[in-house]
């Protein structure tokens, strides 16, 4: 692979596009990579052995799903979590959106890249806001269209603890049902005070598949107001490359989806907060 990377590069589509468009690049030139910040994710772990993350501050591992620490690790079929980590804080082939973040990771999906269970995702974003102190926790996840996340779920109540607190909640907004007919973002970027993110393409058009957002909320059945709209922003999420396992040949892959555009938004709001405070 390290021989022909030159002339993949030049047929392949780069994905860096997404930190110019986005403003990312120009937040890095100010100095900053995010340090000082502290970044949570909540996915399905990372491959630290990834040559991309040799450089990572990983401030914290957890394993709510397996409830094995020590050994960190990814253990989705597809590398979801690696995905997301490495659009953050690689630093190598390329440059993630904020690699100079003390970045925590908490295993909470299952191998399918989907929701453990209830139990399991607010015992994590719990942890990323007790133990780990974060600033900004991002949740590439969701509750699926057609079985929406009650207001009184625990991963409802493990997020708004975290808003009280001050903490940056990014969720992604999900993909659109249109058999059911159901456009409204997933939880918990439903929530007031939770920044719900969609994805668009490189040429700025909305992601076919990114869901819109309601203009009532579900629960109250309010008409949403500024700034509470849904999604409240589109980011980047169209083959945006990646990191995935070490074990694979090559370890990089493209994504796609509003998982992606949350982890950009997650990681742009990491540099103004390491210029600003």
């Amino acid at each position: 692979y390290p021989s022909i990377a030159p002339l993949l590069g030049e047929v392949l589509p780069d994905s860096e596009w997404a930190y110019e468009d986005s403003g990312i690049r120009s937040l890095q030139s100010t100095g900053t990579m995010g340090e000082g910040v502290r970044v949570c994710i909540v996915d399905t772990g990372i491959d630290v052995s990834h040559p991309d993350f040799s450089m990572i501050n990983l401030n914290g591992f957890r394993d709510f799903y397996h409830e094995v620490n020590d050994e960190v690790r990814d253990i989705g079929h597809d590398s979801h979590g690696t995905l997301m980590a490495g659009l953050l804080v690689a630093n190598g082939t390329y440059k993630g959106a904020a690699p100079g973040v003390s970045l925590s990771v908490a295993i909470a999906l299952g191998p399918d890249g989907k929701s453990g269970s209830e139990k399991m995702v607010s015992q994590a974003i719990r942890w990323c806001r007790i133990s780990q102190n974060s600033d900004v926790i991002s949740l590439s996840l969701g509750s699926e269209p057609g079985s929406r996340v009650t207001s009184t779920s625990e991963t409802v109540e493990a997020v708004k603890e975290a808003l009280d607190e001050g903490i940056f909640v990014v969720a992604a907004a999900g993909n659109s049902d249109f058999h059911s007919n159901d456009t409204d973002v997933s939880t918990p970027a439903s929530l007031p005070g939770v920044i719900a993110v969609g994805a668009h393409d490189r040429g700025g058009n909305p992601w076919s598949d990114s869901a819109t957002g309601s203009l009532t909320d579900p629960e109250t059945g309010e008409t949403r107001s500024f700034p509470n709209q849904k999604p409240e922003i589109l980011a980047p999420g169209v083959l945006l490359w990646s990191c995935i396992s070490n074990e694979r040949e090559p370890p990089y892959a493209y994504s796609t989806g509003t998982s992606d555009s949350t982890v950009i938004v997650a990681g742009a709001l990491a540099l103004i907060l390491s210029i600003h405070g």
